[in-house]
């Protein structure tokens, strides 16, 4: 666990998406993107990308950096982009997921990642034409999945990934937390 801080403006109560470019050194990004593509990364399949129990979406590759307590032996090589860009919380889960291309469904379920008040942290690993829709009081909201870029919003929101479809994946860290 990440210990508390109070780097954001009222954390829960933000109303819009915060971007924030260039988080991380080129260096680093590359060595996140090395990590996640070397065949000896332990990448898990499900058969829907947002909902692990249900088949209704765009089957993906995840891997649970942070979750119920337990750290993924490559949990600290993943926590430096969201202490860059948000700095110490409160960890509630870290997931790495992988989507791969899929021209037939592109955008995956809508949802809202827990019932609880919670933020969400995206980190982009890599370039990849698939954006992430999020549905705040203005509307929808498109962010483009941009290497080194983080986005902030409250977890109140319905948000979904969506595949990329002239890409060949998509990797994102999804980073779930309190202040």
């Amino acid at each position: 666990m990440i210990m508390k801080s109070t780097s954001l403006q009222d954390g829960l109560n933000m109303a819009k998406l915060e971007i924030k470019e260039n988080v991380m050194p080129t260096s680093y990004v590359r060595h996140l993107y090395n990590v996640v593509t070397d065949v000896s990364f332990d990448w898990h399949y499900i058969h829907d990308a947002t909902f692990e129990e249900q088949r209704t979406g765009s089957p993906s590759f995840s891997h649970f950096l942070y979750n119920n307590g337990h750290k993924s032996p490559h949990f600290n090589t993943f926590i430096p982009p969201l202490l860059e860009a948000v700095g110490e919380v409160n960890l509630i889960r870290v997931r790495l997921g992988c989507l791969l291309s899929n021209i037939l469904n592109p955008q995956n379920n809508t949802h809202v990642d827990f019932e609880y008040p919670h933020m969400v942290g995206l980190y982009y690993i890599n370039d990849a034409d698939g954006p992430t829709c999020v549905w705040t009081e203005d509307g929808l909201q498109k962010v483009e999945a941009q290497s080194n870029r983080f986005v902030l919003f409250d977890g109140k929101y319905k948000h979904a990934s969506t595949c990329p479809m002239a890409m060949p994946s998509r990797f994102v860290i999804t980073y779930n937390f309190t202040q």
